[in-house]
């Protein structure tokens, strides 16, 4: 592998592991907020535990590449207010968000492992993708209100949804 590859894929693998620790952190919040429906509270702790495996794969990765150890976690819910002032509406719209970006981020990787050898890490990534797509397809309708049309550039760029709930919001 050339050393623009290594160094590309290093960055790009130091990249996702970070995104991921926000995920993670973010899917801990939404696993304990009562305002979302037990179906969602129960998905996030459920995908915690597969972004966890996804990550342990990238970094068994970034350590044959030798890449120094994780960059500290970043703040997944970083502009909002505290936990327990969240809406359940932009904990959803947030975890949608970052399963965009994981998505777009596993896919520039990709395009990067196939010029490495290195089959497992393509296999894995195949793998996360056809993951973190379904989930996006599962997590969708509650993003949205039945027969909105939200746009996904809008999701990614932090449109909120500003004038209703998501289907998954219980109320007391």
């Amino acid at each position: 592998m050339s050393i623009a590859t290594h160094l590309t894929l290093a960055r790009k693998l130091d990249s996702l592991c970070g995104l991921q620790t926000d995920i993670i952190a973010l899917l801990g919040v939404i696993g304990d907020c009562p305002l979302l429906d037990c179906r969602l509270r129960d998905r996030a702790e459920l995908h915690a535990v597969e972004t966890r495996a996804q990550q342990a794969l990238l970094q068994r990765h970034r350590r044959a590449l030798g890449v120094a150890a994780a960059l500290p976690p970043t703040d997944a819910a970083a502009g909002c207010p505290p936990v327990f002032a969240r809406s359940g509406a932009w904990l959803i719209s947030r975890w949608r968000q970052l399963e965009l970006l994981e998505i777009r981020t596993y896919q520039t990787l990709v395009a990067c492992v196939t010029h490495a050898d290195m089959p497992d890490l393509l296999s894995g990534c195949a793998s996360a993708l056809d993951l973190q797509r379904a989930l996006l397809e599962w997590l969708t309708p509650f993003a949205q209100p039945p027969g909105s049309q939200e746009d996904d550039f809008l999701a990614m760029q932090g449109a909120a949804h500003a004038n209703h709930e998501p289907a998954g919001i219980v109320h007391p």
